[in-house]
């Protein structure tokens, strides 16, 4: 896309990243929060798309002063991100504003959280503007990356805890992902295509693998991988194109 082109990342080989200092911080939350937080890039061109979906009711803060906007289960809330919402005071040295979004249930657990829908002005795949996400269900699922929309500008993903046991494609075409903190993974079977074209990233953590069964294409397409911590794969069965 377009926005892909625009974005300046620090994905040269040996090179430690480094958040830039001129981005928002993004709260984390606790181990016991069900919320999504995330950063993402507002260009003056008008085309900034972000959707969200969860299967039960959510709201979602945009971050523009409006306050929290109210949606249905199993509904996409989607925005293409205006650059008169945001300040100017958060311009950042690679020309774009800044817009800190915020997703929780309106009432009880989060069960799941999307980000894979394409926005309905969008026919085809493009790059979302996240940059840095945070995330904690401890009693949902993530659907993060894939090929449906691209998450190719997002530079760290910072995950509490998800409930997932398959993280098939969890930061597939994640371009510029620079870091990766560990977490539970202790119920993961299958592990395919899940850092797939993430030609950014130089190393991970060792995920607890032990119940994998599938790693078919994990770094398939990882050009800058510098290492692998060893990973149990015990009960592996297929290793197609792991690397």
């Amino acid at each position: 896309s377009t926005f892909t082109s625009r974005v300046t990342v620090n994905g040269s080989r040996g090179v430690a990243w480094e958040r830039p200092a001129d981005w928002l911080p993004v709260p984390v939350p606790s181990a016991s929060d069900q919320r999504f937080v995330g950063l993402a890039a507002v260009f003056n061109n008008g085309a900034n798309f972000i959707t969200v979906r969860s299967g039960v009711a959510f709201k979602v803060d945009w971050g523009d002063g409006a306050g929290w906007v109210n949606y249905a289960a199993n509904t996409t809330a989607e925005k293409n991100l205006a650059w008169s919402d945001y300040s100017s005071g958060t311009l950042t040295s690679r020309g774009y504003r800044q817009a800190l979004v915020t997703v929780e249930a309106q009432s009880g657990n989060l069960t799941s959280l999307d980000l894979q829908q394409r926005h309905s002005s969008v026919p085809r795949s493009v790059a979302t503007a996240w940059l840095d996400v945070a995330v904690s269900l401890p009693s949902g699922t993530l659907t993060f990356g894939g090929w449906n929309v691209y998450q190719s500008n997002v530079e760290r993903v910072t995950i509490v805890g998800v409930a997932n046991t398959s993280f098939t494609a969890m930061f597939q075409y994640c371009s510029s992902l620079q870091s990766v903190p560990l977490f539970n993974t202790a119920n993961g079977t299958n592990f395919a295509s899940m850092f797939q074209y993430c030609s950014s990233l130089q190393s991970v953590p060792l995920f607890n693998t032990t119940n994998g069964t599938n790693f078919a294409s994990m770094f398939d397409g990882c050009y800058s991988l510098q290492s692998a911590p060893l990973f149990n794969t015990a009960n592996g069965t297929n290793f197609n194109g792991m690397f």
